[in-house]
């Protein structure tokens, strides 16, 4: 003989979804999923969420530090070289001017205007590059308090968001 079926009913909730793209390739997602009582207060409902979006904020910060991290390393590698093309470019200027046979000590304002034109060109790229590694140190800077600093250290799946022993 079958037995009966017991059915529970469950109180009436609210479910919410909180789908997040974490990376700006758009190849991690993340989704919260939660529910309230029917009943709960709009201050409840707020709190959850704001709560979510806190979490989802973090965890799109992690990739986030993890691109600055990277740019800061291209960027200080751009400028080391750009840095090296200024001491060549003085250097090739320096020596053509001594070679040249004319009097006085060579500096950066004897150069001729082709070498102005070319060191001018080199200053330009090194300032565009010192103002992008500012922007992204200002990002890491923002970034860092937000991931609680265990973030760039562990793999992409995972982060457990504790300290590493």
């Amino acid at each position: 003989m079958t037995e009966p079926r017991t059915v529970v009913a469950a109180d009436p909730a609210l479910g919410f979804s909180y789908q997040v793209v974490l990376d700006k390739q758009a190849q991690r997602t993340l989704v919260f999923q939660t529910h309230v009582p029917f009943d709960a207060s709009q201050e409840a409902v707020d709190g959850l969420l704001d709560k979510i979006g806190k979490s989802a904020d973090r965890q799109i910060a992690i990739y986030e530090l993890r691109e600055a991290t990277k740019a800061i390393a291209d960027h200080q590698r751009n400028l080391h070289e750009i840095l090296k093309q200024r001491e060549l470019l003085d250097a090739t200027a320096q020596e053509e001017y001594e070679q040249s046979g004319r009097k006085g000590e060579w500096t950066p304002h004897k150069l001729t205007p082709q070498q102005r034109q070319a060191r001018l060109a080199v200053e330009q790229q090194l300032s565009k590059w010192q103002d992008g590694l500012t922007r992204w140190q200002a990002d890491l800077d923002r970034l860092k308090p937000m991931v609680n600093g265990h973030a760039p250290d562990l793999g992409a799946d995972r982060h457990t968001g504790q300290p590493d022993s």
